[in-house]
């Protein structure tokens, strides 16, 4: 099961950069109802945060509970890649039996997604060179880290294609802070009436 969720995961990021790296990638605009997204990254991680014994706590903005059906229009298959990709590095380099925060807070038109968690941070002079797509900190052919190097410029160039930005910063008093702003679209398409028609 691992390694079928690792090759399938890893296997979305690939074809994910290969249709950013040839221009293809265009939003498709439609409802994203985010406590449901919330919700599907317990599910989704559920086997490797049990295995490592970390706690991912996702909270919203405003006290809202997570059964309020919460709608944002935007591409919602690139804002789960953005938060599968932000999520999954969280865990691979958290220490086991810690806690990882998955945060959406809504203010002013925009949604913001943060990650904070309490690994081993990042230096400040690594921190424009991980948005590199194939590049990885620890490259070491035996390295715990497994993966391309991909998640975090799929990450950027999603964010940039939604009309957003990302920061990342330390988490005192250990780990890192990711958040990644994303304005809400005007006009919603029916792109899944579409898909379901083709």
């Amino acid at each position: 099961y691992e390694e079928a969720f690792h090759l399938d995961f890893q296997l979305k990021n690939i074809f994910a950069a290969a249709l950013i790296e040839a221009g293809t990638e265009v939003p498709k605009i439609g409802e994203v109802r985010v406590n449901l997204l919330g919700n599907y990254m317990l599910n989704y991680f559920s086997s490797q945060l049990e295995k490592r014994k970390i706690k991912l706590a996702v909270t919203y903005s405003n006290q809202v509970v997570p059964e309020t059906n919460i709608v944002f229009l935007s591409d919602r298959e690139k804002l789960e890649m953005i938060v599968k990709n932000l999520v999954s590095n969280s865990i691979k380099y958290s220490p086991n039996d810690s806690e990882i925060h998955l945060e959406f807070i809504f203010e002013n038109g925009k949604l913001f997604i943060e990650v904070t968690d309490q690994g081993k941070g990042i230096q400040a002079d690594n921190r424009e060179i991980i948005f590199d797509r194939f590049k990885q900190l620890d490259e070491k052919i035996n390295s715990i880290n497994t993966g391309h190097g991909l998640g975090l410029s799929i990450v950027q160039a999603y964010t940039e294609l939604l009309g957003g930005k990302i920061n990342l910063t330390e988490n005192s008093p250990g780990g890192v802070r990711i958040m990644v702003a994303i304005p809400e679209s005007v006009n919603a398409e029916d792109w899944d009436d579409l898909e379901d028609f083709l």
